[in-house]
């Protein structure tokens, strides 16, 4: 049988701010309980008190304080950026696997940004804008995406630091987030992360990011 506090559990689990203002004391239990009671209600099929839900939230609350935050202290190492980069998108066919497998040949300088990420269903290709038409010149198909005026900002960090650490990325993406900042690309590497955005958010991007460098630096062009 389904409880009214494993269902506020659920329902926590799923909305972040509120979780976090529960964390750090914020949280007006008697209004949350009013907002979650028709939830909560046409999931248990019955009517639910008020008193009720702030009870379940005072003792969920003394979990969730017992519980490591859940974004964790992240500093970063370097941040730089590169841009004029562009993106384009193919459906992942024989062809374009082929095609994608022989581009590593066209870029050799070793300051050029270039980044092929496959997935299950399409491959996509951000690189220098200057060798955008080099590189489609190689597809035997048209792309189904394509865009332009981007900028990537890459963080780098200690790997012996995160790469082990739950939720370093979700903080990283969080500062974004609040910033509301479109993130076209996430483009990994072993100890780098590069956000590629449209150069317009450049700045906003780079203003979220630099509250985790460990130690204030100006962006490496």
């Amino acid at each position: 049988m389904i409880t009214i506090s494993r269902l506020i559990e659920e329902i926590l689990q799923g909305d972040d701010m509120a979780r976090e203002a529960v964390r750090l004391r914020y949280l007006n239990m008697s209004a949350y309980a009013k907002k979650i009671r028709p939830q909560l209600e046409s999931r248990l099929y019955k009517p639910v008190s008020i008193g009720s839900i702030v009870v379940s939230l005072s003792r969920i609350r003394s979990k969730i304080l017992g519980e490591p935050d859940y974004r964790p202290a992240v500093h970063i190492e370097d941040l730089s950026l590169r841009a004029n980069l562009s993106e384009v998108s193919y459906e992942k066919t024989k062809e374009a696997v082929i095609a994608a497998a022989k581009l590593n040949t066209l870029i050799i300088h070793p300051d050029a940004f270039f980044a092929i990420t496959q997935g299950t269903h399409e491959l996509t290709v951000i690189c220098d804008s200057a060798h955008l038409e080099q590189i489609v010149n190689q597809f035997p198909v048209e792309p189904k995406g394509r865009y332009a005026d981007l900028t990537a900002i890459t963080v780098r960090f200690i790997e012996q630091e995160y790469i082990e650490v739950p939720n370093m990325i979700f903080t990283l993406l969080s500062s974004l987030a609040v910033a509301r900042i479109n993130i076209i690309e996430i483009v990994s590497t072993y100890t780098e992360l590069s956000f590629v955005v449209r150069s317009k958010d450049t700045e906003r991007t780079i203003s979220a990011l630099s509250q985790f460098l460990a130690s204030r630096k100006n962006p490496q062009h």
